[in-house]
């Protein structure tokens, strides 16, 4: 009989004790989460009066309610030890970082050095204690412990080396965090993990597949931590996916639920859906993520409706969907504005006690004011417990949307009250607001004022504004200060504002200057161009503008109007009537 199948009646039954083998029973019963069992381990330990103060057994006890979770058991029998050791402060230590109590952890290492220097932190202490460092984006903290460590000689020990390189990745510090793993002599699966997914996450997705390369050249096993994070830097950096999932198929990654999501996602961004749903349906285990994944990767792929059909599936195969699956439903609402689908969603997430969730809650707002029930959107909004960047740019968007000036600028001012710093989206919906209203004094000193640097969206918004207020000069201005790569469309904006306005000679002159650099790469710039040199007689300009356009190839795209009927959509072009949308009411 095995010693972790050793149950409680079993151990009162057991003669013959001896303190080695209720040590293994505690190790055995705190790996698999046995508190019950450890408990009759303990009450055994009690009725023996030299077991009770045997530090071998206060230790494993000490770890034993630490890896259930029973910190304040842990940390009392911690206190009635008198002679503590390594081994009972990392017992400890560990244990309050697992379970998410890292300033706790960080306070205890500082006492173990202060107040008992006899008790030397080890290998396995430093790593929990970097662990917890990480946790809480304590960098300072970490740096002062990786020293600690240095000092001691300890960054030998790959547990300690692996703990600093998921520390350093966490907190964007790659050079270090590559200097780290540079010195492991003989890096582990754990290492070539960390290195992968930390690259992957920081942006640097060449060097991801290189160092997945490199791993695979020195012969070292493919995690499935390893493919997938190689397969997210592949969809942000253009590299040969499918050389991906082929590696996936050869290793039988393909499988697993955590890898066919990022191949799902994978095939979605290339709108190959149909590989997406093939690698779905071979999963071994269809969990909530792998279903949020095809959910999302039908709504990447501009195929909204077969999403919502999947999310029913979803419903009827009985699992539960949660605060990403909601908001990547919400979205496909947004997108194909189906309001009476997206209420019905609502209901289900209140149902789900995630309606009080705020990136939901997020969602919800822009759902409603897109869909025409902007009041729906601010209930939602005051509703919200705690309040994002995004809940308010939500909000000013869905004003915005709805041509409700005064409204934009209210709530823009309530946010900054609010000590809300504007992102690039709400200083645009405000931006835009101004334009609309002709609030150009306004406008030129939020405009001046902006906390980030203006993108090209506020320069445009600005060049509506001014030359829309017959500030053409000043319009003009602006341009000429903007960032060059900006200019192209700007002037096109300007152009624009020219002919609503049929100031013809002022949209020749910016027309003159947008040739004298060269044609612009935008189709609908060059449409524009024509337009002014037509209205000005300038014939010569407008033939050489139509040969570029014949040449490009450039068709103007039909217009379309969908409406909602029962539980589908209806779509109408301008030639034909499209194919209907079903979308199944949940």
């Amino acid at each position: 009989m095995r010693v972790a199948e050793v149950g409680a009646a079993a151990v009162n039954q057991i003669l013959g004790f001896t303190p080695s083998l209720l040590g293994s029973l505690l190790s055995s019963y705190s790996k698999l989460g046995l508190y019950g069992n450890g408990r009759s381990v303990h009450s055994v330990i009690l009725k023996r009066r030299e077991w009770s103060s045997n530090g071998y057994l206060q230790n494993h006890l000490v770890n034993f309610y630490a890896k259930c979770e029973k910190l304040w058991c842990a940390h009392k029998l911690f206190d009635e030890i008198s002679a503590k050791n390594t081994v009972t402060w990392t017992a400890l230590i560990s244990g309050y970082d697992q379970c998410g109590r890292c300033d706790k952890a960080l306070e205890l290492f500082s006492l173990m050095n202060s107040e008992d220097p006899l008790s030397s932190p080890n290998e396995y202490t430093y790593a929990s204690v970097i662990s917890a460092c990480a946790a809480q984006n304590g960098l300072v903290h970490g740096r002062q412990v990786h020293s600690h460590a240095l000092k001691r000689g300890l960054l030998t020990h790959l547990m300690v080396s692996n703990a600093l390189l998921s520390l350093y990745m966490s907190q964007e510090r790659v050079t270090e965090a590559k200097l780290i793993f540079q010195d492991i002599r003989e890096p582990d699966e754990i290492s070539w993990n960390s290195l992968i997914s930390g690259l992957s996450q920081n942006g640097f997705f060449r060097a991801t597949i290189e160092a997945f390369q490199t791993m695979r050249k020195k012969g070292k096993s493919v995690s499935t931590f390893a493919l997938s994070s190689s397969i997210s830097a592949w969809l942000q950096g253009e590299f040969g996916g499918r050389e991906l999932h082929g590696i996936a198929i050869k290793t039988g990654l393909d499988v697993d639920c955590f890898t066919g999501s990022a191949l799902i996602l994978m095939y979605a961004r290339t709108k190959h859906m149909d590989d997406g749903i093939k690698v779905f349906e071979i999963l071994d285990c269809k969990d909530v993520a792998s279903w949020n994944a095809l959910i999302e990767g039908c709504g990447e792929s501009d195929e909204g409706e077969q999403g919502l059909r999947v999310f029913c599936s979803f419903l009827e195969s009985g699992l539960k969907g949660d605060e990403i699956t909601m908001t990547t439903v919400l979205g496909i609402c947004t997108k194909l504005v189906l309001p009476e689908f997206g209420k019905q969603v609502h209901a289900l997430s209140s149902k789900a006690g995630l309606a009080g969730k705020t990136r939901l809650g997020n969602s919800m707002i822009d759902m409603y004011a897109k869909c025409g029930n902007i009041e729906d959107g601010v209930k939602i909004f005051h509703n919200l417990g705690k309040k994002s960047i995004v809940s308010w740019t939500a909000l000013i968007g869905g004003f915005a949307y709805h041509g409700r000036v005064n409204e934009v600028l209210r709530l823009f001012e309530e946010m900054k009250i609010n000590e809300v710093i504007p992102n690039r989206v709400s200083y645009t919906c405000a931006l835009s607001a101004c334009a609309h209203s002709g609030l150009v004094d306004y406008g030129m000193s939020l405009f001046n004022s902006m906390a980030i640097e203006p993108e090209e969206e506020h320069y445009t918004c600005m060049v509506h504004l001014l030359a829309g207020s017959g500030e053409f000069e000043k319009a003009e201005e602006l341009i000429e200060m903007s960032p060059r790569i900006f200019k192209e469309h700007l002037w096109a904006s300007f152009l624009v504002a020219c002919k609503n306005s049929h100031n013809w000679t002022r949209g020749l002159e910016a027309a003159e200057k947008i040739i004298k650099h060269g044609l612009p790469r935008d189709a609908s710039s060059l449409i524009l161009l024509s337009h002014v040199f037509a209205a000005a007689g300038r014939w010569v300009e407008v033939e050489m503008l139509r040969s570029e356009i014949k040449q490009r190839g450039v068709k103007k795209e039909p217009g379309c109007s969908w409406i909602e009927v029962g539980n589908g959509v209806q779509n109408f072009g301008m030639d034909k009537q499209t194919e209907e949308c079903r979308a199944i009411a949940c």
